[in-house]
């Protein structure tokens, strides 16, 4: 962190966050919303009764989601614990999932309820080994885990549920070696990227709690330092025209194969390329998309067969087929994540399980007309 950010953060923290956060407001909401997330966890998950309805589910889930479903004025007022990227019907499967199954039930509330972080690791990579069933919950960036663990005790817990943020703000405020600790196991990386933020408080001086934290770091200041994300300085506020400072480093401009299809020069050079690419032959392939995630697999999609029923299929997309084990999808679907179908550009994965069709664009664009008609 270069001596600019330093004083960046410095300045809105003396200016403005400690006017803005009220510690004493916020801990009173989120011991409310606390208290009704740990109802509905011993009464409707952990008890015996019905499957969860959608109804029920709706007011958790603002809870934990910003993005959340809100129907109205009022639920728009609910404060959610943090901008998940997950899908509303992702979190009906989750809830509904750890409530049918004995095991995993089991494994949650013990992790919810343990107090010492130590004995939370091992509860965590059981967790990890032991569920193959319910989708989303333990996947790579552990974001519904940490979210419970959020909203089930906010006084020891923070609101940065993602562990690839909590990377960058690891790596960003130098508080670790984030390749280590990405090496380390599931529940330790929980725990200890949880540690290691936490020890921002003291580091920045600050006079808050951990949702002050998350808070704080998502404030759009502080969270396009460590994202890096890029701020388009305005130059001529008065003409309203945004322009880029001429000293900003060009990148160089790699392409793909010459393929001249349908408006596209050239063909991918990686797999937001196959994305787009896929995009323009859906309609060749008798494939509908459903929706389009950020978590495996990328996409669900309807297929339409022979004999025109549409049957429904799980596609990841890649630039090589080989990139799918590379990324650690065949674990992820031992674990009982689908997909049916993988999209590529080149097909170079020899050791491919017969279970897994794959798609390679690159000669299936030979059979298909360059120009729709």
């Amino acid at each position: 962190m270069d001596d600019k950010a330093k004083s960046v953060i410095t300045d809105y923290i003396k200016q403005d966050f400690r006017s803005q956060y009220n510690i004493q407001q916020s801990s009173r909401i989120w011991r409310l919303q606390s208290e009704k997330f740990r109802k509905f966890w011993q009464y409707r998950v952990m008890g015996s009764g019905d499957q969860l309805s959608e109804e029920e589910m709706i007011p958790i889930i603002q809870i934990l989601d910003v993005k959340g479903k809100r129907r109205n004025r009022e639920e728009r007022q609910i404060e959610g614990a943090a901008f998940t990227n997950i899908f509303q019907s992702m979190w009906y499967d989750a809830l509904r999932g750890v409530q049918s199954d004995q095991q995993i039930k089991a494994i949650v509330d013990n992790i919810l309820r343990t107090g010492s972080d130590d004995e939370l690791i091992g509860m965590l990579n059981d967790l990890d080994e032991a569920n193959t069933r319910v989708r989303g919950l333990t996947g790579e960036n552990a974001t519904i885990i940490n979210d419970f663990l959020f909203v089930f005790n906010p006084d020891k817990n923070i609101s940065v549920v993602s562990l690839s943020d909590r990377y960058k703000i690891i790596d960003f405020f130098e508080l670790g070696d984030t390749h280590a600790l990405q090496e380390l196991t599931w529940g330790e990386a929980i725990i200890e990227t949880k540690r290691k933020i936490l020890s921002l408080i003291e580091k920045l001086g600050l006079e808050t709690d951990p949702r002050g934290l998350g808070m704080l770091l998502y404030t759009s200041r502080i969270k396009t330092l460590w994202r890096q994300e890029l701020s388009v300085p305005a130059v001529d506020v008065k003409r309203r025209k945004l322009e880029i400072l001429p000293n900003l480093a060009k990148h160089s401009h790699v392409v793909g194969d010459l393929i001249n299809f349908r408006d596209m020069v050239y063909g991918p050079a990686e797999e937001n390329g196959v994305i787009f690419l896929f995009s323009k032959i859906t309609n060749d392939l008798g494939i509908k998309i459903a929706s389009i995630q950020k978590h495996f697999p990328d996409a669900e999609a309807i297929r339409y067969g022979k004999d025109g029923k549409g049957y429904r299929v799980f596609i990841e997309f890649e630039y090589q087929s080989s990139d799918f084990p590379r990324h650690n999808h065949l674990e992820e679907m031992k674990k009982g994540k689908p997909c049916d179908l993988i999209v590529c550009w080149e097909h170079d994965w020899k050791e491919c399980p017969k279970e897994i069709e794959v798609l390679e664009l690159r000669e299936l664009l030979k059979q298909l007309p360059q120009e729709t008609p």
